[in-house]
């Protein structure tokens, strides 16, 4: 038999309210005004583009003192497409805001062209057991680790979508710490992935107007 604890019982209108009081883990403060903000590089995720584009889906966490403060814990996630047809319009964009990102989460030791490798080699922790609404999430591209702890300064803009205000990534600023080009190759220090899964061209994501509330509410 299995051990027993006697546990205080609690009523059902108990229980409801309890629950209805539980803080739901969204921000609830007041919507950041276009501007620039230290912010963290929280979380990411591959998944695909209503057009069924690859992107790289990024979370990025409020992170400030002083008078930005009170925005803190505040958040937008940007969609860094993949470019794969060079003769697009959209393509320079593309490469341009991908790497000018890769940069800023690597310190300049990785831009599109060591993504491109890493990507080609499977060096990366893409699992598509662990899929989501969002997409799939990644905490390491070839040597370089996505922690939620590396900051970056970034310019913000407001969009309205469906009577709705959001706040959107208007670019990273860039940090004249690191170099425009990528440093050279840090030894390969990748955890031990060498069966990368060969079907990640099946993935899917929500709708890209729902990201962040598809990942709020989920249990992920």
């Amino acid at each position: 038999m299995g051990f027993k604890i006697k546990m205080a019982e609690v009523s059902q209108e108990e229980l409801t309210q309890i629950r209805n009081d539980r803080p739901s883990g969204r921000y609830e403060g007041p919507t950041p005004p276009p501007g620039v903000y230290g912010a963290k590089i929280s979380r990411a995720w591959f998944g695909k583009t209503k057009a069924g584009d690859p992107v790289l889906k990024v979370s990025f966490v409020f992170d400030n003192e002083g008078e930005n403060e009170v925005y803190n814990g505040a958040e937008t996630i940007n969609n860094y497409v993949i470019p794969t047809d060079p003769s697009s319009r959209a393509f320079v964009p593309q490469i341009n805001q991908l790497d000018a990102f890769l940069i800023a989460l690597s310190d300049g030791k990785m831009g599109v062209r060591e993504f491109q490798e890493a990507m080609a080699n499977g060096k990366n922790d893409i699992d598509q057991s662990k899929q989501t609404k969002i997409g799939i999430p990644v905490t390491q591209i070839g040597s370089v680790k996505i922690t939620g702890e590396k900051k970056v300064n970034i310019k913000t803009k407001i969009r309205e979508y469906n009577g709705k205000d959001y706040i959107d990534l208007h670019y990273i600023l860039r940090d004249e710490a690191a170099n425009s080009k990528p440093k050279s190759k840090p030894e390969d220090d990748f955890d031990d992935l060498e069966d990368p899964s060969d079907d990640f061209e099946d993935s899917t994501s929500s709708s890209d107007e729902g990201d962040l509330d598809d990942w709020l509410d989920s249990d992920d």
